[in-house]
């Protein structure tokens, strides 16, 4: 103990911090900021003894050895003592004159020449816990007021910092379904923080509920048979459920919302053939905002696979607070093109559904090329305005140079089916 001291407070035990002034009197004593490396670099100056400890209120010391020296083949090393899940530690024995240095050529503490990485039992500051979900996560950093907290979705898991360097957000496993996070200002994704380090750990099984959404379709009963023997066939534990019959998507698509008992769920229109390898095991991004995720679904009338008349994995919290009033219900919120097959569709099977669909899509586009042109939907009208031959071809064609000529202004009535219905049975009477 005839060493000099720097004791670094994280304001979170004042008794922890009591029991260490008795032991170094003459410790200098100051809150944590920004890393270890940048409190060891800017004080190791104004050490006089051959060594100086570096201690964090963070680990308890009763029963440790302040007076370890090292033997003369280690009087160069720095000496930091390590937890079982975190191996770089809070506790250091720094040798002063040797530090100095090196310092001009550290960019980080790890790269000092020789570090000598000792295991100790010792307690460690718990931080914060809280049990989160994918809607919650955002808003719980946002009234965080700990240093760290501990975020977990299912089974929880330790995470133990290290505050050698820039202090990271940590996160464990394939879902980063465990979290630590700092205080910091989030606004609205977790990847706003600059510093993010995710770790080996286990991940929970999201098992959404399915939700099958038809409306009165000729091979709604066909599509729901195939779907239920893909369920069986591959053994999935989701939970499947119907909505049947209800005029208008956007209402359609809020019964879906209600009836689901998950979180997220997935929305599956009667009008497509699940893909075999689609399996419904599709994770949200935790550290994103809530939001829908769209697959793909490949279309033969136009030969090309997009989002439309496709599997959605829906936030049930943004379908329940979407409002009437918008052309496409799952785009009227945030949302996410997923790069993967879900299916294709057998919309032209049937006249009436393959004009229905048809006219609203070429609707919707025109009304986005409109409001905000893009490439992609420039390119999506042209492919509707060529269509390959299939099965109720002219009904398609009809639907699409009636959505050409539609009034843009009326485009909300194309949600109401009995008046998509009406100007089909206008055109092919």
């Amino acid at each position: 103990m005839s060493f000099d001291c720097l004791i670094i407070d994280h304001n979170n035990n004042q008794n922890n911090l009591k029991y260490l002034k008795k032991t170094f009197p003459n410790a200098r004593v100051l809150p944590f900021v920004s890393s270890y490396f940048d409190m060891i670099r800017s004080f190791s100056n104004d050490f006089s003894t051959q060594f100086f400890w570096v201690l964090s209120t963070l680990i308890d010391y009763k029963g440790f050895d302040f007076d370890f020296i090292p033997e003369q083949f280690q009087d160069k090393q720095i000496h930091t003592w390590a937890l079982e899940n975190q191996t770089e530690g809070d506790t250091f024995l720094i040798p002063r004159r040797e530090f100095i240095s090196q310092v001009a050529n550290l960019k980080f503490l790890r790269d000092y020449k020789d570090i000598n990485y000792k295991k100790y039992r010792q307690g460690y500051h718990a931080w914060p816990k809280v049990s989160t979900n994918f809607d919650n996560l955002i808003e719980g950093i946002k009234k965080q007021t700990s240093f760290y907290c501990h975020y977990y979705l299912g089974e929880y898991e330790e995470i133990i910092p290290s505050l050698w360097d820039k202090v990271k957000i940590y996160s464990k496993g394939k879902y980063k379904n465990n979290c630590l996070v700092p205080n910091f200002k989030i606004k609205n994704e977790v990847y706003e923080y600059p510093y993010i380090l995710n770790l080996d750990g286990k991940f929970t099984t999201m098992n959404f509920d399915i939700v099958f959404v038809s409306n009165n379709e000729m091979l709604a009963e066909q599509n729901y048979k195939r779907l239920e023997q893909h369920i069986e066939k591959n053994n999935l534990k989701n939970s499947l459920k119907s909505v049947s019959n209800i005029n208008g998507r956007s209402q359609a698509l809020k019964k879906a919302a209600e009836i689901s008992d998950s979180e997220y769920f997935y929305c599956v229109p009667a009008k497509i053939e699940v893909d075999d390898l689609f399996h419904f095991n599709f994770v949200p991004d935790i550290f994103k905002s809530p939001r829908h995720y769209i697959f793909k679904c490949f279309n033969s009338a136009i030969n090309f696979a997009y989002g439309h008349q496709s599997i959605v994995l829906m936030s049930k919290k943004l379908a329940l607070e979407t409002e009437s009033g918008h052309i496409d219900f799952t785009l009227a919120s945030n949302h996410e093109s997923v790069d993967i097959l879900a299916g294709k569709t057998n919309y032209n099977l049937d006249p009436i559904v393959a004009f229905r669909t048809s006219f609203r899509e070429v609707v919707k586009l025109r009304y986005f090329l409109k409001e905000k042109p893009t490439v992609e939907n420039r390119f999506l009208l042209d492919k509707w305005k060529s269509i390959n031959e299939v099965q109720n071809k002219h009904i398609i064609q009809k639907a699409v140079d009636e959505a050409m000529s539609f009034d843009l202004t009326d485009y909300l009535e194309t949600y109401n089916w009995k008046f998509v219905d009406d100007i089909y049975n206008r055109v092919t009477s």
